[in-house]
Parts: C-alpha cells; sequence; structure tokens
C-alpha cells in the first residue's frame, strides 16, 4: 500500500492520464467510401500544433511475436544507433505475386489534432463547429465510471500525399493551428490524393495559447517519435525477442501495433491534391498537382525538413 504525497501525486498522474487518453492515442484514417453512401472520407480537425515530426518510417513490420508493428528510422529525426528492421533481414509481404521482399521506409509526417465536426446552430440558423467528443471508463474510488472526453488523434501521413498539401496553408498564414481544416479522401487505391478546405478563424481560437487553455490534453509527439525510434526496442521485437511475454501494445493504432490501421491506410504516390475549394466557407481555390513517384519524396521531404527546421529553431 502505497502512502504519502508522492504516492497521492502518482495517483493523480495516473487519473489525469486515464481522462485525457494517457499515452496512446488513435491513428486517424480516411476511408474513400461515397459510393457506399458514408461518411469516412471526409475528416473535419483541428491541429494542436505547428510542431510536426517528419520521418522515415516502416509500417507493418512482423516482429517475434508475430505482432506487426512500426518503426522509424533513428537517423530520420537525428538519433544514434542502427536500423535494425534493415540490419535484421526481415521481410515483408510484396504487391501482387512479388513474395516477401525488403520492407522499404516511407517519409511520413505525424502531428497531433483534436476531431471536430459541424453541426447546425438551431438558435442561429446557421452552421458552427465543435469538438467531436467519446465516451470513457475510468477508475473513482473503486468504481468503474463512464466520462465524456474529446477525441484526440493522431495524423501520420505521406509526405508527398498529404503534408505536401498541408504546407502551402502553412507558408499563407503562417501556422495551421489557427483555423479547422475540411480534408477529403479521393480514391482508396495508388491514385488517392487529397482535398483541402481552411474554414474561416474562430476569434478567440486561433492561437497556440488559446488552443493550449482549451485542450487538456498531455501528449509529447516527439517522445512518441524517439520510442518507435529505440534502436534497443527495434532489436528487441526483430532480434532478441527478450521481453515479448509481456503485453507489448495495444490495438488502437499507436504504441506499436497498428490496430485496424489498414482499413483506408494505403497511400499511393497519385496526385497530391494540391489545395482545392469545394465551395465551402474559408477556402481558396488551388490547382491540383502531380507528384513524381521517385523525386517527390525526396523533394516534399526538404522542404519538411526545412519547415521542421524553422519551427524548433535551427
Amino acid at each position: 500500500m502505497k502512502t504519502g504525497f508522492a504516492a497521492m501525486t502518482e495517483m493523480i498522474k495516473k487519473q489525469q492520464e486515464k481522462q485525457s487518453g494517457g499515452g496512446f492515442l488513435p491513428y486517424l484514417t480516411w476511408k474513400d467510401d461515397r459510393s457506399e453512401g458514408g461518411f469516412e472520407y471526409r475528416k473535419t480537425l483541428r491541429f494542436l500544433s505547428d510542431d510536426i515530426v517528419s520521418c522515415e518510417m516502416y509500417d507493418f513490420i512482423p516482429c517475434l511475436d508475430t505482432k506487426l508493428r512500426s518503426f522509424i528510422v533513428p537517423s530520420s529525426i537525428d538519433l544514434p544507433g542502427e536500423d535494425w528492421v534493415k540490419k535484421s533481414g526481415v521481410k515483408v509481404k510484396g504487391f501482387g505475386n512479388t513474395g516477401f521482399v525488403d520492407p522499404k521506409p516511407r517519409a511520413m509526417g505525424i502531428a497531433v489534432a483534436c476531431l471536430r465536426e459541424e453541426y447546425q446552430c438551431p438558435r442561429e440558423g446557421i452552421l458552427k463547429i465543435r469538438d467531436v467528443e467519446e465516451d470513457y471508463e475510468y477508475e473513482q474510488d473503486g468504481v468503474t465510471k463512464t466520462g465524456r472526453r474529446k477525441k484526440y488523434v493522431l495524423v501520420k501521413q505521406s509526405l508527398t500525399n498529404f503534408w505536401n498539401g498541408i504546407i502551402p496553408f502553412y507558408q499563407r498564414y503562417g501556422s495551421i493551428v489557427d483555423r479547422d481544416f475540411v480534408i477529403e479522401r479521393v480514391n482508396n487505391d495508388v491514385n488517392t490524393r487529397y482535398t483541402y478546405v481552411p474554414l474561416d478563424p474562430i476569434e478567440g481560437f486561433r492561437t497556440k495559447e488559446e488552443l493550449d487553455a482549451h485542450y487538456d490534453l498531455d501528449f509529447d509527439l516527439l517522445e512518441f517519435a524517439k520510442n518507435l525510434a529505440d534502436p534497443e526496442n527495434a532489436k528487441k521485437f526483430l532480434v532478441t525477442g527478450e521481453g515479448l511475454d509481456a503485453p507489448a501494445a495495444n490495438n488502437h493504432g499507436t504504441g506499436w501495433t497498428q490496430g485496424n490501421q489498414s482499413v483506408g491506410g494505403f497511400q499511393g504516390n497519385g496526385n497530391t491534391g494540391g489545395f482545392q475549394n469545394n465551395g465551402n466557407v474559408g477556402g481558396f481555390q488551388g490547382q491540383p498537382q502531380n507528384t513524381p513517384q521517385d523525386n517527390g519524396q525526396d523533394e516534399a521531404k526538404l522542404k519538411f525538413d526545412e519547415l521542421r527546421g524553422k519551427l524548433m529553431g535551427y
């Protein structure tokens, strides 16, 4: 039994982590389900920081415990250590009838966001926007209770096929946290592209300080990325198997196991979609861009590294 103020502080911290989602956030995915009458093709969200992690990432890597995990190449986020995915010789299933092949990392960007939704305000008769909320369970005095919390997500997408279309908004507005974005997915194959509509800013809800006062999320994105890039973790899962008897993942998409990320998760190297306005308030018209499959990734990586350098002060 733990007593004293240290134990009390630890308990409060654990309770806060439960209420804010703890150390795990689900990956946000899109699926073009228009033909089915669905709405997974469209997401409205508010990015919570301009500090987006750009990295080289392996996805769906089979580990010694048969689970599929993601790993970040350490050098891609300026960390020392070997690329154990490459060094281990692990193979993945290739597309088509190519058999098993060496996995290749992809240039990815990871950001934290809160899901939002538009609704008809009955009093004013206009569309407004609010946070999406979800039910969650927590323990209090030995009793399981149900509460409500904002739905926070990780946006992990290709630099060339997704984030390359976000960069122009940062260049135009100086930030991507100052307004909500409606992002739609078109197609589910190698011709996948995205369209982006920036909504009108909301007065008093534009700056990072204003967002921090509104949102209660305690999540360190850089530490999350460092965990995925930790060479010792990769070595354990791919080579030694040390400590794999203990649960090492959750199935909500973050941490190590990718959960149901395969639904709508494949990102092709097709058109980026530019930044298009579908007639919604706050958008501006842009022309679709055609991304080269070989050189586009390197070019986008350079752009994103430059952006990251400006944001992080080096």
